[in-house]
């Protein structure tokens, strides 16, 4: 039979139940159809996207399902050959009856409405209901209902079929008349609807019937009839059609104390629970000796769990357990369902119907009325014929921003809880899966209570919401973020919620409440009037009829006050960016302001939503959702409309509970009456990209340098784009990349090139650009500076960490001073330093980070020969001395003399050059990253006689350079490759013999380029600024008075 759902009226609204064919014991569920599938929607005008569907969360719990009538130790089940009876609810107008070859369910509960003493199946499709001794025979099959009342002096025993088996029990016997034997009768109705009564013959002299014990088995054909004769019990089956004794058990068969089941081929007998056999006879010869089979434990020997389907023995051992079939020469058992319902009922064509499922977990998809029938080879075969699989979850409440959607349900009385699913921005929207929403909480909201389930989406993509509270608490606004607030009042609304702010109103009290959300912090109170929130801005009803005035929440501050061109005071505000929807009641006007053109479009006064260049309103008369183009209808005066979904009125607000738009994404959802969630995009464009809550900050002091950027986004973003550009060089250092972001955009930088290395402290550009997720408007833009003061020391900067070289100098005393670089290329005022050990002020060697603690570090070599490392403080205390305590890395020094000419070899850490004073030979000592040098390495000779200056990198390569002048007073540049080695010298000058000191002091003027200083002879200081190509600018005159000085480093 094809798959049908049950249908006819108001039985088939209150079940979810479908009947199903061919699914086989491990088919896969079928999910029923909703009953109010939307028809074809009319195509949109701006988008060719499909909608998508969101399958309806499932219940924990299966479908419960109860037999109208399951035989005990006697009597016939309510099953027939084409339909099953079951319980709806409650009293027997409850009962219903499920025809199988279309699974139409109709009632058929009694007629009238006197109460009913019992209800009796019969194994067919005919379910008998007993007033007194008057029997109501209701044959679904054939669609008549027939009327039986037992005579007087009949007592009723059992109904089988059509046919009601009825006992007299003779007198007892005086001292005058013996006792008679009992009568057994059969009834049945006529087609004129007379009682035929006829009285069972071959029934002994002596029969003594056992009034309701006495039918205990049954069917159309045949009842099986316990009485006593000759002082022992027996049984004889009894040919309804003769109504005459057909056949009768052996003698050694026991008739007492066992249960019987029949079945077309089979008798089978047992005691109930206890016994340790079954006796098994066939039907057409039930005086011959039985046969027993043992498998079956004792525990599954319940009267209303042992059925027979061709020669399998049905059986389970109660509710949730496996249902079994065993053969009736004594086979192995089998399993047919891995869970089932203790009940099973029997019809009297063979066939079995038990309620189980196929994985016998809770929720279980394959649930549902399985019948049991002969299959090949006789071999017992289940086949799903009712659905009972979980209904699906009520939603109440939903809940759509930046393209998460978060649905709420009710799954225990007093308890909500929600998940939230993530959605595709562009074409046809995709789901992913589900996962718990943090909005689950006691609550005390009817279930009739639309303000207490709307779900109003937040900048997060999480939803805000209002929760009763029990007692005296009252009102509470909470967050799926996990904010809340108590109002302390009772019975009021949640006007509207966006980002971390809420408009609370309470009308009876005559109070409106702004809260913001992260304290709690009361903004503002005022009695009620329209409001609407929009990205920390406050709208509100003017105190002039069609008016309405901004409020920006963070200050306070009142901004412009926008007339709508109505004369009407709006009772209803709503704000999205340039859109402002506002309406003055039900019997209206209504319409959406554009701020931007300053025009109106007037819309109808139904319950609305707005969105990004569209407006959703629920047409209650039409049971429709409707979506109006405001972007269009702006430009052309006419706003295009179309359907985009089914959503039949009811008696409370739907919005924000069945339906809801998203004003950050582009899509609108809704639920259909099988609780499935419906995802349209609009296909309206949106607004350009903005940003707001931005923030771009670099780290404190005292932390790694990085930078991060961070900026709430009015609608999501596909991937992003961030160049840094060093400011002094114009560079690009680093692109970062990301991909989409839904609500907050956030870049963090560590303060580190392409590369991986730490890139120099100073100011950084940087130029951010991101793409709409849903592909409409321009990419997003925005620019800034970042300054780093904790990434890598820039050359020579030892304090303050301003990215500026620093010049040393001796003073006559023969002390240590610095001089810091200062903007637009000099040096500031004298700092002086304390000696260091035994060393002369001219034995300190400025060099680079040799510890990788981001400060610039220094050596030394006292009157020993021992060298000393000395490590740098960037000066962040604010003191100029070297508070380190030396580090000694090596000896012998003293016959060297040493220079810092930036990285040599390329790894990032400034190396060392000492050239002997005896020889002239230059060695590399290269940093072991670790505070110490490498073995030394030739990579030189005759570089005696030169005046040598470590001048850092001058070509922009990265690599260390080494300037030198010889004694003709040419100044030559010896670039480092990268490899630990110098390229050949390359001629920058003449003239330079003019000058007693040549300081190479890194970048003074802020440009990233490293410059050098020279004092010439009469003690003016020059300022030769680096090209970045290896030469220098012509030279600038920074002052005089320099003479005094010793030395210049």
């Amino acid at each position: 039979m094809a798959q049908r759902a049950l249908t006819n009226g108001v039985v088939a609204a209150a079940l979810v139940l479908s009947v199903t064919a061919g699914l086989g014991p491990a088919a896969a569920a079928v999910t029923p159809a909703p009953a109010n599938v939307p028809a074809a929607l009319a195509a949109p005008a701006a988008s060719a996207a499909d909608p998508v569907i969101i399958p309806a969360a499932m219940k924990q719990t299966v479908q419960p399902f109860n037999f109208a009538a399951a035989g005990r130790q006697r009597g016939a089940d309510g099953t027939g050959t084409t339909g099953i009876f079951h319980r709806v609810s409650g009293p027997p107008s409850g009962y219903v009856w499920t025809r199988l070859a279309d699974g139409r369910t109709f009632p058929a509960g009694p007629s009238g409405t006197a109460p009913i003493d019992k209800v009796h199946g019969t194994g067919t499709d005919t379910i008998v209901y007993q007033r007194g001794n008057t029997f109501e025979l209701r044959d679904m099959a054939a669609g008549t209902t027939r009327t039986l009342t037992l005579p007087d002096g009949l007592l009723f025993s059992g109904v089988f079929g059509r046919t009601v088996v009825a006992v007299r029990i003779a007198p007892d016997a005086t001292e005058d008349t013996p006792r008679a034997a009992d009568e057994a009768h059969l009834l049945d109705v006529r087609e004129d609807g007379t009682v035929r009564d006829r009285t069972v013959q071959g029934l002994p002299a002596d029969t003594r019937l056992l009034h309701a014990d006495s039918a205990v088995a049954g069917d159309s054909t045949s009842v099986a009839l316990r009485y006593v004769t000759g002082g022992a019990a027996t049984l004889a089956l009894v040919d309804v059609a003769g109504a005459r004794v057909d056949q009768r058990l052996g003698a050694g068969v026991k008739a007492s104390g066992n249960a019987f089941v029949l079945s077309p081929r089979h008798l089978l007998f047992y005691t109930v629970g206890t016994g340790t056999t079954i006796g098994v006879l066939p039907r057409s010869d039930i005086g011959g000796a039985p046969r027993t089979i043992t498998s079956v434990p004792p525990a599954d020997r319940y009267f209303s769990s042992l059925r027979v389907v061709g020669d399998w023995l049905i059986h389970n051992r109660g509710n949730t357990s496996p249902l079994m079939a065993t053969p009736l020469d004594g086979g192995a058992p089998r399993v047919l369902l891995k869970a089932s319902r203790q009940d099973i009922a029997a019809a009297e064509d063979g066939s079995a119907i038990v309620v189980g499922g196929v994985s016998g977990q809770a929720g279980d998809r394959e649930w549902g009325a399985h019948r049991i029938t002969e299959g090949p080879g006789g071999v017992p075969v289940p086949e799903r014929v009712i659905d009972l699989a979980p209904l699906p979850e009520k939603v109440q409440g939903i809940g759509l921003s930046g393209g998460r959607l978060t649905v709420a349900d009710s799954r225990l009385s007093n308890v909500r809880r929600g998940t939230v699913r993530t959605l595709t921005l562009s074409g046809t929207p995709t789901y992913g899966p589900q996962v718990p929403a943090r909005i689950t909480f006691d609550t005390a909201c009817g279930p009739e209570d639309p303000d207490c389930h709307a779900l109003f989406g937040a900048l997060d993509g999480g939803v805000t919401f209002l929760a009763r509270r029990a007692g005296t608490s009252g009102d509470e606004v909470r967050s799926s973020e996990g904010n809340s607030f108590i109002t302390g009042a009772s019975g009021g609304t949640l006007t509207d919620a966006d980002g971390e702010y809420a408009v609370y109103t309470n009308r009876a009290a005559g109070v409106q409440t702004v809260y913001r959300a992260y304290g709690p912090e009361k903004i503002l109170t005022r009695k009620p009037v329209a409001s609407a929130l929009w990205e920390q801005t406050l709208w509100s009803a003017g105190a002039k009829p069609g008016t309405v005035t901004e409020t920006v929440l963070k200050t306070g501050r009142t901004g412009q006050t926008v007339d709508l061109g109505t004369g009407c005071a709006p009772s209803e505000l709503q704000a999205l960016g340039r859109w402002l929807y506002w309406s003055c009641g039900a019997a209206g006007p209504a319409g959406v302001y554009d701020r931007t053109t300053k025009k109106s479009l007037t819309v109808p006064a139904d319950e609305a939503l707005l969105g990004d260049g569209y407006l959703v309103r629920h047409d209650k008369a039409a049971g429709t959702l409707v979506l109006t183009d405001l972007v269009t209808g702006i430009g052309t005066g006419t706003a295009p409309e179309r359907v985009v979904g089914d959503l039949p009125a009811t008696a409370n607000a739907q919005r924000r509970v069945a339906w809801t738009v998203d004003k950050r994404g582009g899509h609108l959802a809704y639920v259909d009456a099988g609780q499935r969630v419906h995802v349209v995009p609009t296909g309206v464009p949106a607004q350009s990209l903005w940003v707001h809550d931005e923030h771009s900050v670099s780290s404190p002091a005292g932390e790694s340098g990085h930078w991060s950027y961070s900026a709430r986004l009015s609608r999501p973003v596909a991937s992003w784009k961030a160049r840094l550009v060093d400011r002094r060089t114009g560079r690009t250092v680093r692109t970062l990349t990301g991909g989409e972001a839904r609500d907050i955009l956030t870049i963090d930088w560590n303060g580190r090139d392409s590369g991986g290395r730490l890139v120099v402290n100073g100011a950084y550009d940087w130029a951010l650009t991101a793409q709409p997720a849903d592909g409409h408007g321009s990419a997003l833009s925005r620019t800034g500076q970042v300054r780093l003061a904790h990434a890598a020391p820039a050359w020579r900067d030892f304090g303050g960490r301003d990215a500026l070289g620093d010049l040393f100098v001796v003073v006559e005393d023969k002390s240590l001073g610095m001089r810091r670089g200062k903007l637009p290329g000099t040096v500031g005022p004298y700092t002086g330093y304390f000696g260091v050990l035994d060393a002369p002020a001219t034995g300190i060697v400025p060099t680079g980070d040799l510890l990788g603690d981001r400060c610039n570090d220094y050596l030394v070599v006292n009157s020993d020969g021992a060298l000393y490392r000395l490590d740098g403080t960037c000066d962040d205390d604010g003191q100029y001395g070297f508070l380190h305590d030396p580090v000694k890395i090596g000896t012998g020094w003293k016959a060297y003399d040493l220079y810092s000419p930036g990285d040599l070899n390329g790894d990032g850490v400034a190396d060392v050059l000492a050239r002997q004073k005896s020889t002239g030979s230059l060695y590399l000592y290269a940093s072991d990253r670790a505070g110490r040098l490498k073995a030394g390495v030739l990579i030189g000779t005759g570089w005696k006689g030169l005046t040598v200056v470590g001048a850092g990198d001058l070509t922009g390569d990265g690599i260390g350079d080494v300037l030198t002048r010889d004694s003709s007073g040419v100044l030559w540049r010896y670039a480092g490759t990268g490899a630990g080695k110098l390229a050949a010298k390359q001629r920058i000058g003449s003239g330079w013999g003019q000058y007693n000191a040549i300081a190479a002091v890194g970048d003074i003027t802020g440009d990233g380029r490293n410059d050098l200083f020279a004092r010439d002879k009469s003690g003016v200081l020059w300022r030769y600024e680096g090209r970045g190509d290896g030469l220098f600018a012509p030279r600038e005159k920074l002052s005089a008075g320099w003479k005094g000085y010793l030395s210049l480093f």
